[in-house]
């Protein structure tokens, strides 16, 4: 990420440990980060990139079991995008 300068827009939940992630992440010049809410509940990580969209549930088992869904769809990662700059619009940093 970081070499090749792909710039990155996060959106954390506000919370504690995101805050901390945050600071982690400001050696990164590429990276954006604002935050939502803490009343959201989001157990998901959304990758959206070209034409495709990863989704990863965050639960207890990921790192035991690792599950990641792959959509390849225009529409659908257009549809994500413009959720995501919406999104994006309203969150704080």
């Amino acid at each position: 990420m970081h070499q090749k300068k792909i710039k990155l827009n996060i959106l954390f939940v506000d919370s504690d440990i995101t805050r901390k992630q945050k600071e982690e992440l400001k050696q990164y010049n590429n990276i954006n980060i604002k935050f939502l809410p803490k009343q959201i509940r989001n157990l998901m990580v959304i990758f959206i990139y070209g034409d495709k969209i990863a989704v990863i549930p965050i639960n207890e088992t990921v790192e035991m079991i690792p599950l990641a869904i792959v959509i390849k769809s225009k529409e659908s990662a257009e549809s994500y995008r413009d959720y995501f700059n919406w999104l994006w619009k309203l969150a704080r940093k």
